[in-house]
């Protein structure tokens, strides 16, 4: 806390501990950082799932009785038509996340989206796909990674990675 008694000026500058603390966490990468960091790539994120995708449904009848039936038959062909293109929009495919900064670490991967941090882990990514810029990474029960740009450095840390962990998970198995 920060006492009430005025403050003297001096030409030295003076922080209090809290003051310190903060300054430094701010130089840590949100404090995600505790780990050592092996390489890391500022690329474009991809990542294989659905999406919602709302359509208006609408009817629009008038007139008589040919002209209703008429007007019927136009507004059911056209919710059709908007319901089988939303079926598509909302299919599971390769959705954009944007830049994001992704960090490999002995046992993980750092991954800065949308002003967060998230951690994905070596022991949960079950096939590594990797080529000239590409890094594709499959999970057990969630959708697939893309990572594209310059991953070189991160996909020797990641397949290094995933290849010691799968021989120490055969190891404990045969155990």
């Amino acid at each position: 806390m920060h006492s009430a008694r005025p403050h003297h000026r001096s030409s030295r500058r003076k922080t209090c501990a809290d003051h310190r603390q903060a300054a430094t966490s701010r130089l840590r990468r949100a404090g995600v950082l505790d780990d050592l960091p092996l390489a890391s790539a500022l690329v474009s994120g991809w990542r294989f799932q659905p999406a919602e995708v709302a359509y208006e449904h609408r009817t629009l009848l008038f007139g008589g009785p040919v002209s209703f039936a008429l007007s019927g038959l136009a507004s059911l062909c056209g919710n059709r038509r908007a319901r089988r293109a939303a079926e598509r929009a909302s299919a599971a495919q390769w959705r954009d996340l944007g830049p994001i900064e992704v960090i490999a670490t002995p046992e993980r991967l750092l991954v800065l989206h949308e002003g967060s941090w998230w951690s994905v882990w070596y022991s949960a990514i079950t096939n590594i796909a990797h080529s000239q810029n590409r890094l594709e990474m499959h999970f057990v029960g969630d959708p697939p990674y893309l990572l594209v740009g310059d991953v070189a450095a991160v996909a020797a840390v990641v397949e290094r990675s995933v290849e010691h962990a799968s021989v120490l998970s055969d190891g404990i198995r045969a155990q």
